[in-house]
Protein backbone atom coordinates (compact mmCIF):
# COMPACT_ATOMS: atom_id res chain seq x y z
CA UNK A 1 0.00 0.00 0.00
CA UNK A 2 1.20 3.49 -0.87
CA UNK A 3 2.86 5.34 2.00
CA UNK A 4 3.68 2.25 4.06
CA UNK A 5 7.12 1.20 5.25
CA UNK A 6 8.43 -2.08 3.82
CA UNK A 7 10.01 -4.17 6.53
CA UNK A 8 10.93 -7.76 7.27
CA UNK A 9 8.81 -9.63 9.78
CA UNK A 10 11.61 -10.15 12.30
CA UNK A 11 12.53 -6.45 12.30
CA UNK A 12 8.89 -5.41 12.54
CA UNK A 13 8.22 -7.57 15.60
CA UNK A 14 11.33 -6.23 17.30
CA UNK A 15 9.97 -2.67 17.02
CA UNK A 16 7.45 -3.62 19.68
CA UNK A 17 9.81 -5.25 22.17
CA UNK A 18 9.24 -2.42 24.63
CA UNK A 19 10.36 -4.14 27.82
CA UNK A 20 13.73 -5.10 26.33
CA UNK A 21 14.31 -1.61 24.93
CA UNK A 22 13.43 0.00 28.26
CA UNK A 23 15.90 -2.23 30.08
CA UNK A 24 18.75 -0.75 28.02
CA UNK A 25 17.91 2.87 28.89
CA UNK A 26 18.76 5.12 31.77
CA UNK A 27 15.99 5.53 34.36
CA UNK A 28 14.95 8.98 33.10
CA UNK A 29 14.84 8.12 29.39
CA UNK A 30 11.42 6.45 29.13
CA UNK A 31 10.23 8.83 26.40
CA UNK A 32 12.84 7.48 23.98
CA UNK A 33 10.86 4.23 23.84
CA UNK A 34 7.35 5.17 24.96
CA UNK A 35 7.08 8.64 23.43
CA UNK A 36 5.67 11.84 24.91
CA UNK A 37 1.95 11.11 24.63
CA UNK A 38 -0.05 10.16 27.72
CA UNK A 39 -1.39 6.66 28.41
CA UNK A 40 -5.07 6.84 29.34
CA UNK A 41 -7.22 4.36 31.23
CA UNK A 42 -10.95 5.03 30.76
CA UNK A 43 -13.21 3.71 33.50
CA UNK A 44 -16.59 4.19 35.16
CA UNK A 45 -17.06 6.47 38.14
CA UNK A 46 -17.94 3.48 40.31
CA UNK A 47 -14.72 1.65 39.40
CA UNK A 48 -12.70 4.84 39.76
CA UNK A 49 -13.96 5.34 43.32
CA UNK A 50 -12.64 1.87 44.18
CA UNK A 51 -9.29 2.62 42.51
CA UNK A 52 -9.12 5.92 44.40
CA UNK A 53 -9.90 4.19 47.70
CA UNK A 54 -7.70 1.09 47.37
CA UNK A 55 -4.90 2.45 45.16
CA UNK A 56 -5.10 -0.67 43.02
CA UNK A 57 -6.38 -1.63 39.57
CA UNK A 58 -7.82 -5.01 38.71
CA UNK A 59 -6.09 -6.51 35.67
CA UNK A 60 -8.71 -8.72 34.04
CA UNK A 61 -8.19 -12.13 32.50
CA UNK A 62 -8.31 -11.99 28.68
CA UNK A 63 -11.38 -14.22 28.76
CA UNK A 64 -13.26 -11.05 29.79
CA UNK A 65 -12.02 -8.94 26.86
CA UNK A 66 -14.45 -7.57 24.28
CA UNK A 67 -12.61 -8.77 21.17
CA UNK A 68 -13.43 -12.48 21.04
CA UNK A 69 -11.02 -13.05 18.14
CA UNK A 70 -7.91 -12.16 20.12
CA UNK A 71 -5.28 -14.91 20.32
CA UNK A 72 -7.33 -17.32 18.16
CA UNK A 73 -4.83 -17.14 15.28
CA UNK A 74 -2.27 -18.95 17.43
CA UNK A 75 -3.72 -22.27 18.71
CA UNK A 76 -1.24 -22.39 21.59
CA UNK A 77 -2.18 -18.90 22.79
CA UNK A 78 -5.86 -19.76 22.43
CA UNK A 79 -5.28 -22.80 24.62
CA UNK A 80 -3.37 -20.87 27.30
CA UNK A 81 -5.20 -17.54 27.22
CA UNK A 82 -6.86 -18.14 30.59
CA UNK A 83 -3.45 -17.43 32.16
CA UNK A 84 -3.05 -14.00 30.48
CA UNK A 85 -4.11 -10.63 31.86
CA UNK A 86 -4.18 -7.33 29.96
CA UNK A 87 -3.80 -3.77 31.26
CA UNK A 88 -4.85 -1.61 28.30
CA UNK A 89 -4.39 2.11 27.62
CA UNK A 90 -5.35 4.52 24.88
CA UNK A 91 -2.07 6.16 23.86
CA UNK A 92 -3.53 9.44 22.60
CA UNK A 93 -3.81 12.83 24.27
CA UNK A 94 -6.94 13.52 22.22
CA UNK A 95 -10.13 12.51 24.04
CA UNK A 96 -11.89 9.65 22.29
CA UNK A 97 -15.70 9.68 22.15
CA UNK A 98 -15.91 5.88 21.56
CA UNK A 99 -13.53 5.24 24.46
CA UNK A 100 -15.57 7.44 26.79
CA UNK A 101 -18.84 5.68 26.06
CA UNK A 102 -17.54 2.12 25.69
CA UNK A 103 -15.29 2.01 28.73
CA UNK A 104 -16.46 4.80 31.05
CA UNK A 105 -20.17 4.08 30.78
CA UNK A 106 -22.86 5.18 28.33
CA UNK A 107 -23.84 8.01 30.68
CA UNK A 108 -20.63 9.86 29.76
CA UNK A 109 -20.10 10.31 33.49
CA UNK A 110 -16.85 8.37 33.90
CA UNK A 111 -13.20 9.21 34.49
CA UNK A 112 -10.03 9.06 32.38
CA UNK A 113 -6.82 8.33 34.30
CA UNK A 114 -3.57 9.60 32.81
CA UNK A 115 -0.29 7.71 33.16
CA UNK A 116 2.89 9.33 31.84
CA UNK A 117 5.54 7.33 30.00
CA UNK A 118 7.66 7.31 33.17
CA UNK A 119 4.79 5.82 35.20
CA UNK A 120 4.10 3.18 32.55
CA UNK A 121 7.78 2.29 32.58
CA UNK A 122 7.61 1.93 36.37
CA UNK A 123 4.66 -0.48 36.09
CA UNK A 124 6.39 -2.56 33.40
CA UNK A 125 9.64 -2.88 35.31
CA UNK A 126 8.42 -2.98 38.91
CA UNK A 127 4.78 -4.04 38.98
CA UNK A 128 3.48 -5.32 42.31
CA UNK A 129 0.76 -7.92 41.81
CA UNK A 130 -1.62 -9.74 44.14
CA UNK A 131 -4.08 -12.57 43.64
CA UNK A 132 -7.79 -11.85 44.33
CA UNK A 133 -7.23 -13.39 47.78
CA UNK A 134 -4.49 -10.84 48.48
CA UNK A 135 -1.42 -13.07 48.10
CA UNK A 136 1.62 -11.24 46.71
CA UNK A 137 3.07 -12.75 43.53
CA UNK A 138 6.83 -13.11 43.41
CA UNK A 139 8.79 -12.27 40.24
CA UNK A 140 8.95 -15.93 39.23
CA UNK A 141 5.15 -16.23 39.31
CA UNK A 142 4.50 -14.08 36.24
CA UNK A 143 5.98 -12.69 33.03
CA UNK A 144 5.48 -9.15 31.70
CA UNK A 145 5.45 -7.96 28.09
CA UNK A 146 4.38 -4.56 26.76
CA UNK A 147 3.81 -2.82 23.47
CA UNK A 148 1.38 -1.23 21.05
CA UNK A 149 -1.28 -3.24 19.27
CA UNK A 150 -0.62 -4.25 15.65
CA UNK A 151 -3.79 -3.33 13.74
CA UNK A 152 -4.27 -5.85 10.95
CA UNK A 153 -5.69 -4.75 7.57
CA UNK A 154 -4.71 -7.82 5.59
CA UNK A 155 -1.95 -10.40 5.66
CA UNK A 156 1.29 -8.47 5.84
CA UNK A 157 -0.17 -4.96 6.14
CA UNK A 158 -0.41 -3.39 9.62
CA UNK A 159 -0.50 -0.14 11.52
CA UNK A 160 1.69 0.15 14.61
CA UNK A 161 1.84 3.23 16.81
CA UNK A 162 0.29 5.46 14.10
CA UNK A 163 2.63 4.24 11.35
CA UNK A 164 1.83 1.90 8.42
CA UNK A 165 3.97 -1.12 7.54
CA UNK A 166 4.01 -3.76 4.85
CA UNK A 167 5.75 -6.93 6.02
CA UNK A 168 7.53 -8.11 2.88
CA UNK A 169 8.17 -11.68 4.06
CA UNK A 170 4.95 -12.13 6.08
CA UNK A 171 3.92 -15.64 7.10
CA UNK A 172 1.67 -17.14 9.77
CA UNK A 173 4.48 -17.35 12.29
CA UNK A 174 3.72 -13.66 12.85
CA UNK A 175 0.97 -14.75 15.25
CA UNK A 176 3.08 -17.17 17.28
CA UNK A 177 3.22 -15.94 20.88
CA UNK A 178 2.09 -12.52 19.61
CA UNK A 179 -0.33 -10.98 22.11
CA UNK A 180 -0.62 -7.62 20.33
CA UNK A 181 -2.69 -8.29 17.19
CA UNK A 182 -6.19 -6.91 16.57
CA UNK A 183 -8.35 -6.14 13.56
CA UNK A 184 -8.15 -2.60 12.14
CA UNK A 185 -11.75 -2.09 13.28
CA UNK A 186 -10.31 -1.39 16.74
CA UNK A 187 -7.90 1.28 15.47
CA UNK A 188 -9.76 4.08 17.28
CA UNK A 189 -8.48 2.66 20.60
CA UNK A 190 -4.83 3.48 19.77
CA UNK A 191 -4.02 0.78 22.24
CA UNK A 192 -0.89 0.17 24.24
CA UNK A 193 -1.05 -2.83 26.52
CA UNK A 194 0.85 -4.47 29.33
CA UNK A 195 0.50 -8.25 29.15
CA UNK A 196 0.92 -10.29 32.32
CA UNK A 197 1.20 -14.05 32.02
CA UNK A 198 0.41 -15.97 35.17
CA UNK A 199 2.94 -18.81 35.51
CA UNK A 200 1.06 -20.49 38.33
CA UNK A 201 -1.17 -23.51 37.74
CA UNK A 202 -4.17 -21.65 39.16
CA UNK A 203 -6.39 -19.49 36.94
CA UNK A 204 -7.52 -16.07 38.23
CA UNK A 205 -10.38 -13.89 36.99
CA UNK A 206 -8.20 -10.86 37.72
CA UNK A 207 -4.95 -9.80 39.39
CA UNK A 208 -4.61 -6.75 41.63
CA UNK A 209 -2.02 -4.20 40.50
CA UNK A 210 -0.78 -2.07 43.40
CA UNK A 211 -0.41 1.55 42.19
CA UNK A 212 -0.01 3.15 45.62
CA UNK A 213 3.61 4.14 44.90
CA UNK A 214 2.64 6.16 41.82
CA UNK A 215 -0.94 7.19 42.63
CA UNK A 216 -0.10 10.75 43.67
CA UNK A 217 1.48 11.32 40.23
CA UNK A 218 -1.67 10.41 38.31
CA UNK A 219 -4.06 13.00 36.89
CA UNK A 220 -7.73 12.61 36.01
CA UNK A 221 -10.35 13.92 33.57
CA UNK A 222 -14.09 13.79 34.21
CA UNK A 223 -16.28 12.53 31.36
CA UNK A 224 -18.03 14.80 28.81
CA UNK A 225 -21.42 14.49 30.54
CA UNK A 226 -20.08 14.48 34.09
CA UNK A 227 -22.50 15.60 36.80
CA UNK A 228 -20.80 16.70 40.03
CA UNK A 229 -23.91 15.69 41.93
CA UNK A 230 -22.85 12.08 41.26
CA UNK A 231 -19.90 12.53 43.63
CA UNK A 232 -22.30 12.49 46.56
CA UNK A 233 -22.65 8.74 46.06
CA UNK A 234 -18.93 8.23 46.70
CA UNK A 235 -17.75 9.69 50.04
CA UNK A 236 -14.15 8.72 49.25
CA UNK A 237 -14.18 11.28 46.41
CA UNK A 238 -15.26 14.18 48.63
CA UNK A 239 -13.24 17.28 47.83
CA UNK A 240 -11.76 16.05 44.54
CA UNK A 241 -13.16 19.07 42.66
CA UNK A 242 -10.69 21.28 44.52
CA UNK A 243 -7.72 19.12 43.61
CA UNK A 244 -5.43 20.32 40.84
CA UNK A 245 -5.21 16.72 39.62
CA UNK A 246 -8.77 16.76 38.24
CA UNK A 247 -10.08 18.58 35.18
CA UNK A 248 -13.19 18.56 33.04
CA UNK A 249 -13.52 17.06 29.57
CA UNK A 250 -12.92 19.46 26.67
CA UNK A 251 -15.87 17.88 24.80
CA UNK A 252 -19.18 19.71 24.77
CA UNK A 253 -21.57 16.93 23.81
CA UNK A 254 -24.74 15.21 24.96
CA UNK A 255 -25.24 11.74 23.53
CA UNK A 256 -28.50 11.02 25.33
CA UNK A 257 -27.79 7.29 25.49
CA UNK A 258 -29.63 6.84 28.78
CA UNK A 259 -33.33 7.41 28.34
CA UNK A 260 -35.65 8.33 31.19
CA UNK A 261 -38.51 5.82 31.65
Amino acid sequence: MSGSNNIKQKDFLELNDVKERLSRLKSNASREVLGSRGFYYYTTLDTFSKIFDNKEIWIRNVSNMNDRKEFVLDPQLEKEKKFYHLFCFSNSDVESIPMWYMYSGISGNGVRIKFTSLLVKEIINNCKLYTPAGDLLCKDDYEVKAGWVYYRYRDGYYKLNNKSYTVCDWNKSFYKDNMFVKSHHWLYEKEFRIVIKNRLDEEFDYLKLDISAIFDKLTFTFGPEFEYSELKKYPILKGVRKSGRFKNSTLDISMGLIKNP
